[in-house]
């Protein structure tokens, strides 16, 4: 009796040591997902809180994402132009959290803000005009950027210009190189820019 007793006993413990494995397997591989939902190692950035107000924000993948950190190595939101605006890009990078495990840039040019008429949405088909946003998700301590593959997978549209403040909002469909998809809709943005005047 005491034989089986003990024999019962090893197999409950095994048991329960196969169970408590597999529910820290699991929670390890939940854990160490990147924010869309591929393994990773979860190395971490640094990022600053943005206390101007600026953001970019939106909706990927069915998940609502704000992006208002500043990125420690990236920290101007620009708008570049020569005098009579026949060069004039916008440029801003903002990290979802302090961690910047993710982040989002927004690129427009061949735009002079401040003789243009709002809304003005960027349609891919004036010269010399382009409008982009790439998100990107950090994995392995590299970040994975997810791009607009062609101009009619996405929509931006500045909506303001005011005191160096722009405004505006962006939609569309971003891959990265291995075909993940991320739907984004219900994109919007507010940022203030440095004017840099160029020859």
């Amino acid at each position: 009796m005491k034989k089986y007793f003990f024999l019962l006993s090893l197999i409950g413990l095994f048991g329960l040591t196969v169970v408590s494995c597999n529910e820290k397997n699991a929670e390890k591989a939940t854990v160490n997902m990147d924010a869309e939902g591929e393994m990773d190692s979860l190395s971490k950035g640094v990022a600053l809180p943005d206390s101007l107000g600026n953001y970019v924000k939106g909706t990927f993948n069915g998940k609502t994402k704000e992006f208002k950190f500043i990125m420690y190595d990236i920290t101007k939101a620009t708008y570049t132009k020569n005098a009579n605006a026949t060069v004039a890009a916008v440029n801003f990078v903002r990290a979802s959290e302090s961690d910047a495990r993710e982040r989002i840039t927004m690129v427009f040019a061949g735009l002079d803000l401040e003789k243009a008429t709002f809304p003005y949405t960027f349609d891919g088909k004036t010269p010399n005009q382009s409008a982009r946003f790439v998100y990107e998700v950090k994995k392995s301590n590299v970040f994975i950027p997810y791009y607009v593959s062609h101009p009619q997978d996405a929509t931006v549209t500045v909506t303001s210009y005011k005191d160096g403040v722009v405004e505006g909002t962006f939609s569309g469909k971003v891959a990265n190189t291995g075909g993940r998809v991320v739907q984004v809709t219900e994109g919007s943005f507010k940022m203030k820019l440095e004017t840099i005047a160029i020859q």
